[in-house]
């Protein structure tokens, strides 16, 4: 049975798991895309979503999707070109916001939150949630919102430069999710720029835009 709307239930924990390095699906679950695609296995072959073979009524429970954005409150779609701020926290750590829309799948789901340095292929970030999505039972699209990716930059490190907007400002890098729900199983990644805080800017840290 499919829960239905309610408030979203978080927990996090930081330990290794399946992430978007094009790990296979389970036997017997619908992956959904590829690692970056943006369609699911069950979409027509024409691409027009309209209707199943024989002509009746689309399940939109039937393909398993999921989207990468960003927002703190609500999903957001990344802008064109995609970017993402490394947020200087409070603490003194960097993080970067990324949110989750899935189609197809159930309200609570588990979540793999991984970011990669697409020049060196270093991931520096692997974070493990499991949620209760904002649901939608009529459309079977849930959202999750305002998650962190925490920047693990160790790696990287070259003398003195020992800090995200040190070595990565202005880098292209790659955020994927997955999303299983213990039945059915999908993941996307999105390609994006890394932006320095703006704090990091103004402090000398973290270089200005490139020309």
């Amino acid at each position: 049975m499919r829960m239905t709307g309610g408030m979203p239930i978080l927990a996090v924990f930081f330990v290794g798991s399946l992430g978007c390095a094009g790990d296979p699906a389970p036997s017997g679950k619908d992956s959904g895309d590829d690692c970056c695609g943006t369609g699911g296995a069950d979409d027509p072959a024409d691409g027009s979503g309209d209707g199943t073979a024989d002509g009746g009524p689309v399940d939109p429970c039937a393909t398993k999707r999921v989207e990468v954005g960003t927002g703190a409150s609500a999903f957001e779609p990344f802008g064109d070109p995609a970017a993402a701020i490394m947020v200087h926290g409070p603490q003194g750590g960097w993080h970067m916001l990324g949110s989750l829309r899935t189609t197809g799948l159930q309200q609570v789901v588990s979540v793999v939150y991984t970011i990669t340095d697409l020049g060196s292929g270093v991931e520096i970030s692997r974070n493990n949630y499991r949620v209760g999505t904002i649901f939608d039972a009529e459309t079977c699209v849930g959202t999750y919102p305002g998650m962190y990716g925490y920047l693990l930059i160790t790696p990287l490190v070259d003398g003195e430069r020992d800090t995200p907007p040190e070595l990565l400002s202005w880098a292209p890098l790659q955020l994927c999710m997955s999303a299983d729900d213990g039945e059915d199983s999908a993941e996307a990644c999105v390609e994006l720029t890394a932006e320095p805080d703006p704090i990091d800017v103004a402090s000398g840290l973290a270089p200005p835009r490139p020309e």
